[in-house]
C-alpha cells in the first residue's frame, strides 16, 4: 500500500480490509448491495423469543476493556447527560438491540444514534428495537454514511462502534480519522481498542 501513514497507526490498524474493500469504490454499489441484502439477515420476529447477544456490548465490558472499569454511566432519571452512542454502520440492528437493552437493565440514561446507509437495513433495526419495551425512546434512527458524521451535526459521542461500517467503506482509514473529531478525549471508539 502506497498510502501514507499516519502516528496514530497503531489506533488505526486497518491497512489489510482497508486494502480488500478499496475495490468498492462506489457508494451506490455499497448502497445497492446492503438495500437488496441488509446484513446480518434477522427477522424482527425473533426478538420475542431470543436477543443476539455479546458478553462485550454491555455497559461493564465497555467500562472494563475501554476504559479500565473506571468508567462511571449517568443513571436514567438523573439530570446527567446520556452516555451517547454512535452505531456507524448499524446494520439491521445487532449492537444498538445489544447495547438499548443492556443499558436500559443496567438502568443507564443512554441514547443511541444508528446511522447506516442502507434504508433497508435501518427499516429492520426500527422494527427489531421496537420489541424491546423501552428501548425505543433512547434509538434514533438515521440513513446516512459514515463520512458525513461530522457534518450532521450530530455533537458528540461517549462511544462510537463502528466495525461493520469500517468493512464496506473504501475510505475506511479516512472515516476513522474525521470521526475522531466526534469524541473529546475521555471518550472512545471501538477502534481504539482494537
Amino acid at each position: 500500500m502506497d498510502e501514507k501513514r499516519g502516528d496514530d497507526d497503531d489506533v488505526l490498524s486497518l491497512t489489510p480490509l482497508i486494502d480488500v474493500v478499496r475495490k468498492c469504490s462506489d457508494m451506490g454499489e455499497v448502497v445497492d448491495h446492503y438495500s437488496e441484502l441488509p446484513y446480518p439477515p434477522r427477522d424482527p420476529v425473533d426478538e420475542k423469543r431470543r436477543i443476539v447477544m455479546d458478553p462485550n456490548n454491555t455497559p461493564i465490558a465497555l467500562s472494563h476493556h475501554i476504559w479500565g472499569g473506571t468508567k462511571s454511566f449517568p443513571k436514567a432519571g438523573s439530570s446527567a447527560p446520556p452516555f451517547r452512542m454512535l452505531m456507524a454502520g448499524g446494520g439491521t440492528g445487532d449492537a444498538t438491540v445489544m447495547f438499548g437493552v443492556a443499558f436500559l437493565a443496567a438502568g443507564i440514561k443512554y441514547e443511541i444514534v444508528h446511522l447506516d446507509l442502507s434504508q433497508a437495513s435501518i427499516d429492520i433495526a426500527e422494527a427489531r428495537v421496537s420489541m424491546h419495551a423501552g428501548v425505543a425512546p433512547n434509538v434514533r434512527f438515521i440513513q446516512g454514511s459514515l463520512l458525513e458524521v461530522a457534518s450532521m451535526g450530530l455533537g458528540t459521542f461517549d462511544f462510537i462502534s463502528k466495525q461493520a461500517a469500517i468493512a464496506t467503506h473504501a475510505r475506511a482509514h479516512t472515516s476513522l480519522r474525521r470521526n475522531q473529531r466526534a469524541l473529546p478525549q475521555h471518550r472512545k471508539s471501538v477502534s481504539e481498542s482494537l
